[in-house]
């Protein structure tokens, strides 16, 4: 019984990490949507097609990369559940 319970705390603990490290990603992407709205706002005032098409492309890949970390999250998630479903459904954070 002790040996469940120590898999148990374990799986919630790893749920609990991938979650931590999910959170860390979106605040960095965050981070970097907010400077890069800063910068394109800043150099939009002398813009030109080109550069807004710059701006544009760069926007998309970090939307992109923020999307990509989110089904990364998702698949972790979903491949720690095959282990303890319950701190799938119901996370103790």
């Amino acid at each position: 019984m002790t040996s469940l319970n120590n898999n148990s705390a374990s799986d919630q603990e790893a749920q609990h990490s991938c979650f931590q490290e999910w959170m860390k990603l979106q605040q960095q992407d965050l981070l970097e949507l907010i400077h890069a709205l800063h910068n394109f706002s800043s150099s939009s005032s002398s813009s030109s097609s080109a550069c807004s098409a710059a701006n544009d492309l760069k926007l998309k890949q970090l939307i992109e990369k923020s999307i990509k970390h989110f089904q990364d999250y998702t698949d972790s998630r979903r491949h720690l559940a095959r282990s303890d479903v319950t701190a799938y459904l119901a996370p103790t954070w």
